[in-house]
């Protein structure tokens, strides 16, 4: 049992994982005191002794306590830990996390009633259905490449490549559920030894595997989607979607980019004092709470009264009022031209039309051609325009260009005949020169 005034590294504590918190993440070393709960004076004694002795200083960063407990009636175990952080202006920010182990898994009683119908046998048969899951797609991956030679036309299929991602975390998960019934801290956990045993590894990879099994569901959800072409009206869903997939795609881009800004802005007015905009997370939730309807408005009112209803009302404007209704124009218009083509379908397939329901047919195809028409001649004037726009820019460019170098010419040849002025000056100047001091000869009789 440690004492708490020995210092000891996470390999010893057992604590691979870091422990993270509001202020700061933090390993498992550090020293540790373990504490026996069943004894009410010796757990208050301890305590005392830690008081006594200053177990908590000035160079405390962080106090971690570790509970496991036990619910009998559902066989689950619970591994609480509560942290208190104490931050460089001398605050304490408390946090807490709880997980649920089921650490008895694949063991005798697991195959005995009730287990045996609510978790062994459901777990058996989804196993078999994964396998036969895989070996299908392998059949159809085989025959593809049996007949033409490769696999790039079934990997082409939207369908296909989400088949591959829902099998691999099928397997992954199947992975790591084994890994974890081999696990040695979990077949190493005695229940009814005194001491203390770390069972936060433990904890880690049981939510690791329903975090893995949530997204084979959600998936499995996604891939319901194929099956909307036995209905009609879930295909016009799915071909809307599949439509405005490319306007999407820009269109959350744009959103997330317009959004950042707005939870940048957030922190940098809000941060300091609101407790909703401290951080970039927090922020990030809030501002999503209030496209939801869900907001503290006398929170960011408490801060700055100005920036408050300034803030509140852009972003309401953009993101509400502005980006919703794009969103909501882009799926209407993919709803239209996909609604408009199933039309023209089930006209193509009807019996022989009467001579009203031709004369209708053959406005609306009118008014359609008209219309396209009108489009088409608006694109191309614009085109037009443009192209005339260009080229009266390119024209403007290379006469600015042209008397450019005029102009650069022009000094030149301004510089040279300048220079070639000073140069003929300074030779008469020195011509002048030699001859006034040439000196004179007496002549010899």
């Amino acid at each position: 049992m440690q004492k708490g005034f020995t210092f000891t590294t996470a390999e010893q504590n057992q604590l691979d994982s870091t422990i993270s918190g509001e202020v700061a993440s933090y390993d498992g070393s550090g020293f540790v005191r373990d504490l026996d709960g069943r004894n009410t004076t010796a757990y208050v004694e301890a305590l005392s002794e830690l008081k006594a002795n200053f177990w908590v200083d000035r160079q405390t960063r962080a106090v971690v306590v570790s509970l496991n407990l036990y619910n009998g009636n559902y066989n689950y175990y619970c591994v609480s830990q509560y942290l208190l952080e104490f931050s460089p202006g001398g605050t304490v920010v408390p946090s807490a996390t709880n997980n649920i182990i089921d650490r008895d898994i694949f063991t005798s009683e697991y195959f005995e009633f009730p287990s045996l119908l609510t978790k062994a046998i459901p777990e058996g048969i989804t196993y078999l259905a994964v396998l036969v899951y895989l070996t299908t797609f392998l059949m159809k991956l085989y025959r593809a490449k049996k007949i033409t030679g490769t696999v790039r036309g079934v990997m082409r299929d939207l369908w296909n490549i989400l088949d591959v991602v829902f099998i691999g975390i099928l397997l992954l998960t199947i992975f790591l559920r084994v890994m974890y019934y081999l696990q040695d801290d979990r077949t190493s956990f005695d229940p009814f030894l005194n001491e203390y045993q770390e069972m936060r590894n433990i904890a880690s990879a049981y939510a690791l595997i329903f975090i893995t099994e949530s997204a084979t569901v959600f998936i499995c959800v996604v891939k319901s989607l194929k099956f909307f072409a036995l209905q009609k009206d879930l295909y016009l869903l799915q071909m809307t979607l599949g439509q405005a997939f490319k306007d999407l795609l820009v269109f959350f881009a744009m959103t997330i980019i317009l959004f950042v800004g707005f939870v940048v802005m957030g922190l940098n007015i809000f941060g300091m004092q609101a407790p909703s905009y401290n951080t970039i997370v927090n922020t990030l939730g809030t501002l999503f709470l209030i496209l939801l309807g869900e907001f503290d408005y006398a929170e960011m009112n408490a801060v700055s009264r100005l920036w408050a209803i300034i803030f509140f009302i852009i972003f309401v404007l953009f993101m509400f009022f502005v980006v919703l209704n794009i969103f909501l124009a882009i799926l209407n218009d993919a709803y239209t031209v996909v609604h408009t083509q199933s039309v023209w379908e089930e006209l193509e397939k009807r019996k022989p039309l009467s001579l009203r329901e031709k004369f209708e047919v053959r406005r609306a195809m009118w008014r359609e051609r008209r219309n396209i028409a009108r489009l088409n001649r608006m694109k191309r004037e614009k085109v037009k325009e443009d192209k005339k726009k260009k080229k009266e820019m390119e024209k403007v460019l290379k006469e600015k260009q042209l008397m450019d170098r005029i102009g650069k010419q022009k000094k030149k040849e301004e510089r040279k005949q300048a220079e070639t002025e000073v140069a003929q000056r300074g030779a008469d100047g020195a011509h002048v020169g030699r001859r006034a001091r040439a000196p004179k000869c007496k002549p010899h009789s």
